[in-house]
This record gives structure tokens, C-alpha cells and sequence, in this order.
């Protein structure tokens, strides 16, 4: 088996790459990073610091495929032309959100975690998902780890090293099609998502959109585990993601040369799914790191009803710094002795789609005191055709 190799030296980067036999999935190389230091002396001397790092070939090649870049290996009779036009069209669609959205929102909060005294290594949670992966890792690129919560199936990526050119060129045109709404909203629309990963394409789940994702934010594939969530709170290890209701995927992080770690667990986050389901509860609570920060967007309103209170309750708790728009966790539990609150951007009444009762008189008396602390130069959220958009960064006292 053939191996992937990167030295890395303070003035330069040289990369070799080298791929394992494609049809095969899962299988793990390994890539060892060479750091050399050299001191001020007139005579040279090497500190060199090695460190292995395990890349699965066939997830990272087919994530690659996926998210429009070229890689090494394609099938004699795939269509390449299409192909190349597949990457060309992906890449000006990422240039285009990476300017408009999605490198103002990592500099907006940058600002907000160093003024807020917040770090942006800890634990990122992200209840009501999807597969949504670009977004929190462009507001927290810096995490540790990170944890996503969604109703959608886990899914996987099939082995399209195996498949013919017409079932490739389709799942590329279903992947495009599948993200949609995430370039042209910034989320992913619940009713569009169901159908398109249960009926209208050959996408089956969350997988392939966080590895796509992945790849984007400048991320190797180390390992992808599947397993299942028991009565009593433990993960199980399961050899495929129809017996999976969890996957836990290592990346290798390139530009931060680090491993960073994410899970995506299919769960039901209403109060009385998760009592029929308690461990379910008990994984998230032994999961999810204490003083963590959270991100909630384009959220339904969910956790403004009655029947999700376990789980905003369960935010409220387990973070320390809080980025959300105004269909999180509503602005009056958010008190002030135990809260630090600013508001941004323009507070507008919820779109057409859900009641006029959303509104929050309480959030729209915030935007006129010293809690508001400015505009919004980008778009993220519901409100993204006339982009007076909101956002609330609460951080614990």
C-alpha cells in the first residue's frame, strides 16, 4: 500500500502525493508531517519533529471529488470534460460566498471572540444542523472539536471509483443541486432537504455535504467512523451508516497542521423524542464539553416552543459563548446577571413562513440601547433576500 507523504520546513512546503487503489474503501494511509527548525548559527543544526498522520484515501479522494477539486486517480471511462466543468463551476460558486459571506462572518467574529475574552479552540456546538459544516467552521475555525445535531440521516458517500460514468456524472449534479440553498441562503431549507435525501437524488444523508464542507475549508480525511447510540447513552461501532444513527469523522486540519474532530448524530431534539429515547440525552450530556461555544442559525424558531425546552435548556447551560440570529433561543432567557449580550445587524419581523407571534418585542427594544453594537456587512439566515439580517452574540458572566 502506497503512502501519502507532506514535509513541512519554516520556508517553504513541498507536498508528494501518492494514491492507494481507489476502489478500495477505507483504506487508511499515512502521512508524516517533518517539521525542521534551524537555529541563528553560522553553523546549521536541525531540530526535526515528525508527526504520523493517518489519511483514509478512498474518503478523502471521493471527498475531493465531490467538492470540485482535481485529484489523482479518475476512471478511464468517467466523463472528464464534465468533470473539469463540474470543478470549474463549483470553485466560482465558493469564491463568490467565500467574498460576499462567508470570509466577513470569520472576520465579524473574530472581533466578537477577542472582545468577549471567548476561546476559539474550545468544544463548537451546533444543534439543528444539518449539514452545515462550512458555516461553523468558517465562524470557528480554530475548534478543537466540533458537534452537530440534525434529524437528517447520516448517509454516506458511495464508492464512485467503482461506479460508471453516468452514475458519477449524476451524483456530482445531485451533490450541486443538494447545496443549493446553502450558496444561495446560507442554510438548508428542512422540506428541500428531506426530499432531496430521500427521494429526488442519490445523496442519502448528511455525510457527503460535512465532507464536502471539509474538503472546502482546507481539510484532509483522516477517518470516518459509523456507530449507534444505545439506551444507555454509549457508542456502538457499526460497519455502515444504515445501522448508523452517529458518525465521528477526524480531519487533518492543513492550514493549522492539527486534528480536529467532528460528530454528526441523528437525533430528534423535541422534549418528548428525547424521554423515548433517553440515552440519546445521556451522550449528548457526556459528549458535549462544558463552557462551549454554540452556534444556532436558521432554526425553525424550534427553540421558542414549548416542546424543545430540554434541549435550549441544555444550550443555555453547556455554553459559554453563544452566536446566534433570532430564531435560537429566545432574547428573554438571556438575563443579565448571568449574560453579556450585544445584538447586530437589523431586527425584523420572522419571515413569511412562520408566525408574526415570533416576534420579539423584548429583542427589537435591544437594538435600541448600547447592547447594539452595529451593522452586518453579510447575509446569514432567513432574511437573505432583503439582508437585513440579525445576529446575537450572548457570552456568559
Amino acid at each position: 500500500m502506497k503512502s501519502i507523504y507532506r514535509f513541512i520546513q519554516i520556508t517553504f512546503c513541498f507536498i508528494a502525493f501518492s494514491c492507494n487503489n481507489p476502489t478500495e474503501k477505507n483504506s487508511p494511509t499515512t502521512q508524516t508531517t517533518t517539521e525542521t527548525k534551524q537555529d541563528s548559527s553560522s553553523a546549521p543544526t536541525a531540530d526535526v519533529k515528525t508527526i504520523k498522520v493517518n489519511i483514509d484515501s478512498s474518503y478523502n479522494n471521493l471527498s475531493h471529488l465531490i467538492a470540485g477539486y482535481p485529484i489523482n486517480y479518475y476512471q478511464p471511462q468517467w466523463d472528464k470534460t464534465f468533470i473539469d466543468s463540474f470543478n470549474k463551476n463549483v470553485n466560482q460558486k465558493m469564491a463568490s460566498i467565500e467574498n460576499s459571506r462567508l470570509s466577513k462572518i470569520k472576520s465579524w467574529n473574530e472581533n466578537n471572540i477577542k472582545s468577549n475574552g471567548a476561546n476559539d479552540t474550545n468544544f463548537v456546538f451546533y444543534p439543528f444542523s444539518g449539514g452545515d459544516f462550512i458555516h461553523m467552521a468558517w465562524l470557528y475555525p480554530n475548534a478543537n472539536e466540533y458537534f452537530m445535531i440534525a434529524r437528517e440521516y447520516v448517509g454516506d458517500i458511495p464508492n464512485l471509483f467503482a461506479k460508471d460514468s453516468a452514475y458519477t456524472s449524476q451524483y456530482l449534479k445531485d451533490i450541486e443541486y443538494v447545496l443549493r440553498d446553502i450558496y444561495n441562503k446560507s442554510y438548508f431549507i428542512t422540506k428541500n432537504m428531506s426530499a432531496d435525501t430521500k427521494h429526488n437524488t442519490k445523496v442519502n444523508g448528511m455525510l457527503p455535504l460535512i465532507l464536502w464542507g471539509a474538503v472546502r475549508t482546507g481539510h484532509d480525511i483522516s477517518q470516518v467512523s459509523f456507530g449507534k447510540i444505545d439506551d444507555e447513552g454509549n457508542f456502538t461501532a457499526v460497519n455502515n451508516h444504515e445501522k448508523s444513527n452517529i458518525v465521528q469523522v477526524i480531519l487533518w486540519n492543513k492550514k493549522l497542521n492539527k486534528q480536529q474532530k467532528v460528530t454528526y448524530f441523528c437525533c430528534d431534539l423535541a422534549n418528548d423524542e428525547l424521554v423515548s429515547h433517553p440515552g440519546n440525552m445521556i451522550f449528548m450530556e457526556k459528549s458535549i464539553g462544558a463552557n462551549c461555544n454554540t452556534f444556532i442559525k436558521s432554526a425553525s424558531y424550534l427553540l421558542h416552543y414549548g416542546s424543545f425546552t430540554t434541549i435550549r435548556d441544555f444550550v443555555l447551560s453547556k455554553s459559554n459563548y453563544l452566536v446566534q440570529d433570532d430564531t435560537g433561543i429566545p432574547y428573554k432567557h438571556f438575563n443579565n446577571e448571568q449574560w453579556k449580550v450585544s445584538v447586530f445587524g437589523v431586527y425584523e419581523k420572522p419571515v413569511r413562513d412562520f408566525s408574526d407571534n415570533l416576534y420579539q418585542e423584548d429583542l427589537d427594544s435591544a437594538y435600541k440601547t448600547p447592547s447594539y453594537l452595529g451593522d452586518l456587512n453579510f447575509s446569514l439566515g432567513y432574511h437573505w433576500g432583503s439582508k437585513k439580517q440579525n445576529q446575537i452574540v450572548a457570552k456568559k458572566n
